[in-house]
C-alpha cells in the first residue's frame, strides 16, 4: 500500500474505499455486510473511506 502524509503528518493511504454502493438489505444497507468490507479495507491498510452525495436536478 502506498501513502501520502496528510498536512498534519498523518499518513493517509493513497486508494480509498467508496462507501456509495454497498449492498441493500430490503430498503436500507446491509449493515453486517458493510461493516465487513469496511473492516476487511481497513486491515489491508486502506484508512481513507469516502461517500458521495449528489443532489437531484430539476
Amino acid at each position: 500500500m502506498q501513502y501520502r502524509d496528510d498536512k498534519y503528518g498523518n499518513k493517509l493511504s493513497i486508494l480509498g474505499c467508496s462507501c456509495m454502493r454497498f449492498t441493500n438489505k430490503g430498503n436500507s444497507i446491509d449493515i453486517a455486510k458493510a461493516e465487513k468490507e469496511i473492516m476487511a479495507a481497513y486491515k489491508i491498510g486502506i484508512y481513507v473511506a469516502r461517500k458521495f452525495m449528489f443532489r437531484k436536478t430539476k
